[in-house]
């Protein structure tokens, strides 16, 4: 005689397990009340969806619709494509110009002003590569941004390069890099911070496409070329003869070598940034009225006798003034100090012997700064001191990834 009270409970489970694992991911995202279905999702603690907050009722008591205009909304890149899926009324697809209107003024966007247009000419040469170079571009519709004008453009760029540098790799190779930075450029205008934005702007589905694209393989950027301590010691020997020359491009190449400040920092740097400390001068770069740092204001220390050299040459202080706001780099005017800084101090690098890496000159002094910290006090404070948000950024753009220094042991 058959043991059936023993399999019927298992056969039972099964029937029932089943269904109810289906249905639970059937109603993901979903809620009813009194009858109606709504949408709910949770993103990062908040609950909330491209500025909308949830749960939002789908105006409907049928599950099937409710999936569909579920699974429409988790594809939609903004509010307006919400709106498109909820039945409501929009406009049509949005223009690029207006596109880039609104991201210029687009607040979330933490870009500055000069990065936006940046990113936006970005995306004009892309599409004028493409369709030619009198393309009407602002009139274009967001209905052809889509991932195969990425790939054609891809495409053609890589072709030209293999091209113009046939035989030599790693122009290659440098080539791909731009193009995929170019990529990320382009591909910013519609970050989830820009989307969150456009407001009423409808963004077509295809608009998705086209900023998940991916890029080009292409091998990462070999380590920063470090200036030797000889070679910097020449210049030390030249820098007299610099400072008698162009007051504001060596303060400038003060600033860079001994505390890594970047250009813009160095246009900006004012001397209450300064305060006196045991073993040098603390500079901690602060708003000013015309200026925000990158980032957190950070730390630097600056020897004394490179802060009283620079000091001794700027104007009697104004007794009257609340803070000190003499610019550290002498000028006779702004125009003069963004000469400075920008183009006199790389003229005279250039003048004697440093070349450029990664299509920057100057800034290979602020990188000899970040080396020589992550050398004598570790690679946390050439962070730190960098005002970089990650290690990886020190790391693959200023100092190198650590290597070894002596050989293993073995027992025996």
């Amino acid at each position: 005689m058959e043991n059936n009270h023993l399999t019927t409970p298992l056969t039972t489970v099964a029937s029932v397990t089943a269904p109810r694992k289906s249905r639970k991911r059937d109603l993901r995202n979903l809620t009813r009340r009194d009858g109606v279905w709504y949408f709910q999702k949770l993103v990062a603690g908040k609950r909330e969806f491209n500025g909308r907050r949830t749960p939002f009722s789908l105006e409907t008591r049928d599950l099937a619709v409710a999936k569909t205009k579920r699974d429409g909304i988790l594809r939609a890149a903004n509010g307006a494509e919400i709106d498109r899926v909820l039945g409501k009324e929009h406009k049509g697809a949005a223009s690029l110009a207006e596109i880039f209107e609104a991201y210029r003024k687009a607040p979330t966007v933490r870009a500055n002003l000069t990065t936006r247009e940046r990113n936006i000419s970005d995306l004009v040469r892309m599409i004028r590569a493409v369709r030619g170079p009198a393309f009407n571009v602002e009139g274009m519709s967001t209905l052809e941004l889509t991932k195969s004008l990425v790939k054609e453009w891809q495409a053609l760029r890589i072709a030209a390069a293999t091209t113009e540098f046939a035989g030599d790799l790693a122009k290659i190779e440098a080539c791909k890099r731009t193009i995929n930075s170019l990529l990320t450029h382009v591909q910013s205008l519609f970050s989830r911070e820009a989307r969150d934005d456009y407001g009423s702007l409808y963004l077509p589905p295809n608009v998705a496409e086209f900023t998940t694209a991916l890029p080009v393989a292409a091998r990462k950027q070999e380590e920063p070329e470090q200036l030797s301590d000889e070679f910097v010691n020449s210049l030390f020997k030249e820098v007299d003869q610099l400072k008698a020359d162009d007051a504001g491009a060596w303060a400038t190449f003060q600033l860079m070598v001994w505390g890594g400040l970047r250009n813009t920092e160095c246009f900006h740097a004012r001397v209450f940034w300064l305060e006196a400390a045991q073993l040098g001068y603390r500079m901690t770069m602060k708003p000013t009225e015309d200026f925000l740092p990158k980032g957190n204001s950070r730390v630097v220390i600056l020897p004394t006798p490179i802060v009283q050299a620079m000091l001794a040459q700027l104007p009697e202080k104004d007794p009257t003034a609340e803070k000190d706001l003499r610019h550290l780099v002498p000028a006779k005017h702004a125009t003069d100090r963004h000469e400075a800084v920008y183009r006199r101090l790389n003229a005279w690098l250039k003048v004697n012997g440093v070349g450029s890496d990664a299509g920057k000159i100057a800034y290979r002094l602020r990188k000899y700064f970040l080396n020589k910290v992550a050398e004598q006090q570790g690679a946390l404070f050439a962070q730190s001191a960098g005002g970089h948000s990650a290690l990886e950024t020190t790391q693959d753009h200023y100092i190198g990834k650590p290597k070894m220094t002596t050989p293993i042991k073995l027992v025996g």
